[in-house]
């Protein structure tokens, strides 16, 4: 496998960071959504699927959504075709939006390194605004932890949930899961990981609950108070998030 050196990207970090959070949201539900907006037609068996969604009436359907869920798929299968042909990938066949999403955020990198990258993150970006304007009511999620199946062969990426709720069923598997007891796993998972300045920006903001300047992490590498633990496949240094969070809280008493 040929690495990718970031010097050469032509895209940000910052660009291929949201990039990464657009085509997650298509994948995990963004897609899904437009898909029920279409024909507005819910009929879920168990209201833990999708608990503020159990009573919808049955609406007609919707032609708006179906051009837009068409230019999502227009979009994402092009960006996909790009980047087989210029990287000399192997085109994975005809697929769904949300696995054209998956399959672009995986080969994120190598999308960045083309030179029409730019072109790609306009169009998505675009793709992904279209698709949340056109859905009727979106439903507002957040992201609860790997799902607890232990089905073999069944593979799930994870589960997102209505902020409180409970207990929540697998789309993928139908294992229903405890949604705190997930939530507790993903803190310890976050703790323990190793992440590059930005990157453990936002795991700190996650953790702590308030947003954490980038800047701030910055200044405490270019102080010598936060030292690498390692590097990443592309030669970035990489840090612990407990030694940042033990950083933040001895500045935090000092200043109190």
């Amino acid at each position: 496998m040929t690495r990718v050196n970031v010097d050469d990207l032509y895209l940000t970090r910052a660009q291929i960071d949201t990039l990464k959070i657009r085509l997650a949201e298509l994948r995990d539900w963004v897609c899904a959504e437009l898909d029920t907006t279409i024909a507005r037609e819910v009929a879920f068996s168990d209201p833990s699927d999708i608990p503020v969604r159990s009573d919808d009436p049955v609406l007609p359907f919707n032609e708006n959504a179906s051009d837009v869920a068409l230019e999502v798929r227009g979009t994402l299968r092009d960006w996909v075709n790009t980047v087989c042909t210029v990287r000399g990938l192997e085109w994975p066949g005809e697929l769904r939006s949300p696995e054209y999403a998956h399959w672009i955020r995986v080969h994120v990198i190598k999308l960045a390194a083309i030179d029409t990258a730019g072109g790609a993150y306009v169009d998505i970006e675009k793709a992904w605004k279209n698709a949340k304007r056109a859905i009727d009511r979106p439903v507002a999620t957040e992201f609860a932890g790997p799902c607890q199946s232990d089905l073999p062969g069944v593979r799930c990426d994870g589960v997102y949930v209505v902020p409180k709720t409970d207990a929540v069923k697998c789309r993928t598997c139908m294992v229903v899961c405890d949604v705190q007891v997930m939530q507790a796993h993903m803190a310890a998972a976050v703790r323990t990981r190793k992440y590059t300045p930005d990157e453990l920006a936002t795991a700190m903001t996650i953790v702590l609950g308030g947003t954490i300047p980038q800047e701030r992490v910055r200044n405490w590498i270019r102080r010598g108070k936060l030292t690498p633990s390692g590097t990443n496949l592309y030669g970035q240094s990489l840090y612990r998030l407990d030694d940042a969070l033990d950083i933040n809280e001895r500045g935090r008493k000092k200043a109190s």
